[in-house]
């Protein structure tokens, strides 16, 4: 149904297009009274990310119930207030096409829904018409750590229970077609629990199941995948290298469920100091662990 209103430059200060339609009139010389605008109700439509130029959006002859006739004789264009133009009205079919590349990420980031709006205007007697654009989400980013490889030395006195934070990857894909799981490949002495921070965002933690022995296996190659909800389905992997350290030459805090998260070496008088801090119900407890340069050589 198509809603007639009579506006003037007071009676519709809100609507930016008026000023467009005010400009047109003062440079023909005539009252922007005298125009009669038509205002339609809005047609959305919705289409995926990174279509093709030239790529059909939609009818909008049709959809508006106009004729080709009339959007020639009303010189229909398309209005918008972005020095961008996606779309292009094509009036000798009365089609909406694509004009530029459309990419949802770049367009808006991480907020959902995704959407662009213009307005396609005739003339003699002046038409405006909305047209939103909503952009779909296609899985074209796969989760991606920053690091290529993640260093952990660990004491083999390190508890059952202790838990390691691990780096989180990033998704630019929203939705169903962003990061959904992290896996960690399969070894005796971690299980991988998931976690959710509180703007949404997945991070992972190691936890010990079973005692480290430095004797038996003083290193351990872990492979950690973090894997989207695409199809097809995406993933990232980085290498998490593990350093088990002997007790006799670590000085280490007992503690029981505490949280390890990794901080930058500090150098401190000829010794090197690793930070590491145990969160526990209401207290915060640091250990330093010096180690002495002759084991870790620059």
């Amino acid at each position: 149904m198509v809603v007639t209103y009579f506006c003037d430059k007071k009676r519709c200060p809100q609507m930016w297009t008026l000023g467009l339609f005010y400009s047109i009139a003062q440079e023909k010389r005539h009252d922007l009274k005298k125009y009669k605008i038509l205002l339609s109700g809005q047609i959305r439509y919705s289409i995926p990310e990174e279509m093709k130029k030239g790529s059909v959006i939609g009818n909008v002859a049709q959809d508006l119930g106009l004729d080709i006739k009339r959007l020639r004789s009303g010189r229909a264009r398309i209005v918008t207030g972005d020095n961008v133009h996606y779309t292009e009205l094509k009036i000798d079919k009365g089609i909406l096409v694509v004009n530029e590349r459309i990419d949802r990420e770049e367009l808006c980031g991480y907020t959902t829904p995704c959407s662009f709006s213009f307005e396609i205007i005739l003339e003699n007697p002046m038409e405006l018409h909305p047209i939103t654009i909503e952009v779909l989400d296609v899985n074209d980013h796969p989760p991606i750590f920053k690091k290529t490889r993640i260093m952990l030395d660990i004491s083999e006195s390190a508890n059952l229970g202790a838990r390691f934070v691990l780096d989180s990857a990033e998704d630019l894909d929203v939705g169903v077609n962003g990061l959904q799981n992290y896996v960690l490949t399969s070894n005796e002495n971690f299980v991988l629990k998931q976690r959710v921070n509180p703007d949404g965002s997945k991070y992972a933690e190691m936890v010990i199941q079973r005692q480290l022995d430095r004797e038996e296996v003083p290193h351990l190659t872990l492979k950690l995948i973090a894997v989207d909800g695409g199809n097809p389905q995406r993933s990232g992997t980085v290498r998490v290298h593990i350093t088990v350290l002997d007790r006799t030459h670590v000085n280490v805090t007992n503690f029981k469920g505490g949280v390890v998260k990794r901080q930058p070496w500090v150098s401190v008088g000829g010794t090197r100091e690793y930070r590491k801090t145990f969160p526990s119900s209401f207290l915060f407890f640091q250990t330093i662990f010096n180690y002495l340069d002759f084991f870790f050589p620059n």
